[in-house]
């Protein structure tokens, strides 16, 4: 919690804490993988547990390449190739997107997919050659989404998983609208927030899972 503050006041550079977000964005995800390891620590080899480390480590690198784009813009196709290997872990650990749920929780699997096609339309003319490389990214979004849907479908008071999952579609539209058509005030800060939110909710939900049907 405190660090994930330090990180959101790095956004505003505000003194003495914009100088401390090269610390900060890379300590989020060990903190929340230890947070889940040390919370999930009576569990008796859960191979679920040891897949959202996974995903966390991937995330971790999704963040570090980020950070360093204004070096080398290639590092932003890195960063999202390693979110794309944690949002497949997500739905594998959501355990995939099956129909039947979805019919039953359809204003918001509608409302879902409605969204995302507006998104992507609006990004797709400003995406040049990065369009096939966004449109997987998003596609695999919009399916952790729906797969977070499912699951909270079967498991009823899961619903924090898919409030993460949601928040995690907000944050990466955010940066693809900051990136790709024009840049958005208080950027840093909406991103961070909505992504740090994301991640808690995600792992949270996870954790109280995982605890309750552990044997």
């Amino acid at each position: 919690m405190v660090i994930s503050i330090f990180e959101l006041l790095a956004q505003f550079d505000f003194l003495p804490f914009q100088s401390i977000h090269n610390f900060t964005k890379p300590v989020l995800m060990p903190a929340l993988a230890l947070y889940f390891y040390s919370s999930t620590e009576f569990v008796n080899s859960n191979r679920l547990r040891y897949l959202v480390l996974i995903a966390l480590f991937y995330a971790l690198l999704g963040d570090v390449f980020l950070m360093l784009v204004d070096k080398n813009p290639i590092y932003f196709l890195v960063g999202l190739g390693s979110f794309l290997v944690m949002q497949l872990l997500y739905i594998y650990i959501f355990k995939f997107l099956k129909i039947s749920d979805l019919v039953n929780k359809w204003p918001y699997a509608g409302l879902v997919i409605i969204v995302a096609f507006i998104l992507i339309q609006f990004l797709f003319p400003n995406l040049g050659d990065l369009k096939i490389p966004v449109f997987i990214y998003f596609s695999a979004i919009l399916t952790m989404v729906l797969s977070a849907l499912c699951f909270w479908k079967r498991q009823p008071n899961s619903g924090i998983v898919f409030l993460g999952a949601l928040f995690f579609m907000v944050s990466d539209g955010l940066i693809a609208i900051n990136k790709f058509k024009f840049d958005l005030p208080f950027s840093g800060f909406l991103i961070m927030v909505t992504y740090i939110l994301a991640q808690w909710f995600i792992i949270e939900g996870l954790k109280n899972f995982i605890n309750k049907n552990s044997p």
